[in-house]
């Protein structure tokens, strides 16, 4: 049997970006998926979650992807920040489980791009995915035959060579981090509309969507000394605002109850 090779995994687990590791999960993590299965089939969601998480953590892919589809299936039913915290953390497990070549994982990020679930949908990257599920289980070549005829050709070609760069390995980056609730080193201070739409204040600087400002941790002791943070701002919700900040395995996800709707 191969080594599982993980790069996303030791960075999400243990928070270091561009490591890779082998990882080979215990015979213990076989027997959580398992008791999470059972816990799924007795609807007991959270045990179910709670068992398949620790099996992903053991480095078990199956148990990652088991933990991303109910994520993802879980943030279907959700609005607002809570869905976004569901989508992201669901969408890295399965990313995990689909580099390391878990076919339904793969599918389940077709279906995510497809769908535009935690990201912009794209039928290209739909494709591609759900292509590599189909090589690696033929049982989803029907569905991907669906899908090809929703393409043009220019897509199709496109679509082709990412899945098979795929197939030789060569992953993308991974854009589904893990969702941090709050974060003491940011602080929203205010939000408004404008012509560029939603803007919110965090730290004593002004972001609309997609901006990035270099801030100083507003918990700074010293403010002179401090280094500042590289931060994007990926979404402004109605309840939330979810940035990015440069070098950080996690997205931070800020409430703006308090501010009320802009």
């Amino acid at each position: 049997m191969k080594t599982i090779i993980t790069k996303f995994f030791a960075w999400f687990m243990a928070g270091v970006a561009g490591m890779s590791v082998a990882v080979a999960a215990p015979p213990a993590a076989g027997k959580m998926v398992a008791e999470g299965k059972t816990y799924l089939s007795n609807g007991q969601i959270n045990e179910a979650l709670l068992s398949f998480r620790q099996a992903a953590k053991a480095g078990n892919v199956d148990g990652a992807c088991a933990a991303g589809d109910l994520l993802v299936s879980q943030a279907k039913n959700l609005t607002g920040r809570d869905k976004i915290q569901k989508s992201f953390d669901g969408l890295s497990y399965l990313f995990f489980a689909a580099t390391n070549l878990n076919a339904r994982a793969c599918a389940d990020l077709s279906a995510a791009y497809y769908a535009g679930i935690g990201v912009q949908s794209n039928r290209v990257d739909a494709y591609a995915w759900l292509k590599l599920a189909a090589h690696l289980d033929a049982t989803f070549r029907p569905s991907l035959d669906q899908l090809v005829i929703q393409l043009n050709p220019d897509e199709i070609h496109q679509a082709q060579a990412i899945a098979d760069e795929y197939q030789r390995g060569h992953w993308p980056a991974c854009t589904f981090k893990p969702v941090e609730f709050m974060d003491p080193r940011l602080k929203i201070q205010g939000m408004t509309a404008s012509n560029r739409g939603p803007l919110v204040v965090v730290n004593g600087s002004t972001f609309a969507q997609g901006d990035s400002n270099n801030i100083l941790p507003a918990n700074a002791q010293n403010r002179q000394g401090a280094e500042k943070l590289a931060a994007t701002c990926l979404e402004i919700g109605n309840d939330y605002v979810l940035l990015a900040v440069a070098g950080e395995p996690t997205l931070k996800l800020l409430p703006t109850d308090h501010f009320g709707r802009y």
